[in-house]
């Protein structure tokens, strides 16, 4: 189900429906991450020094040397310095959609994983008995995910919450008490 953000409500409806019908386990969110953050390294300090360098390094070929030359070089700076401002806000924008829509519930019979991607919401739904294996990870920021590879394949992807790249397995990701969420789901797929 792929639903608009201006729609978010019938997240609410659904999971209402959802609980009427079935038992609700455990229902997490994304976190976003605490102690290291990847905006530090993609934080403009490369370009900022480059920069440094390079744009009185232009100046100086536009008024002394080679007009040209230091006219080019000063508009490729112009428009990397407005590439990287407009991608940096769209990203942190997206993040933060991210994190205000994606969840995670895990019922007797389904594991459900709500995320932002592609500027929508979409509802997935993995029956357990699809459910092969399940282990965890932890991540830099001392969240951890869980990584479940289902028996037959299914018909949608998780996506990295930093750069949007599909995950590499079906992903409950930056999660608190993965641990207890993964003895829930291992039971469920032995039961």
């Amino acid at each position: 189900m792929i639903i608009d953000h201006e729609d978010s409500s019938l997240i609410r409806d659904y999971k209402e429906t959802l609980q009427s019908e079935e038992k609700i386990l455990w229902q997490g969110k994304l976190n976003a991450q605490n102690k290291f953050s990847l905006e530090s390294l993609t934080d403009g300090s490369l370009l900022f020094e480059i920069s440094l360098y390079g744009v009185p390094a232009s100046i100086f070929l536009f008024f002394y040397q080679q007009f040209l030359i230091g006219s080019i070089i000063i508009i490729l700076f112009i428009l990397v310095w407005a590439l990287f401002f407009y991608n940096k806000k769209s990203s942190k924008e997206s993040r933060r959609l991210k994190l205000k829509y994606t969840e995670y519930l895990l019922t007797e019979t389904h594991l459900i994983f709500i995320q932002w991607h592609d500027k929508k919401i979409h509802i997935h739904s993995l029956p357990i008995n699809n459910i092969k294996k399940a282990h965890r990870s932890k991540t830099p920021g001392g969240l951890k995910s869980v990584f479940i590879i289902p028996k037959e394949k299914v018909d949608f992807q998780t996506y990295n919450y930093w750069n949007d790249v599909k995950n590499p397995y079906i992903t409950l990701s930056n999660i608190y008490n993965s641990d207890e969420v993964l003895q829930l789901i291992r039971k469920r797929i032995n039961s």
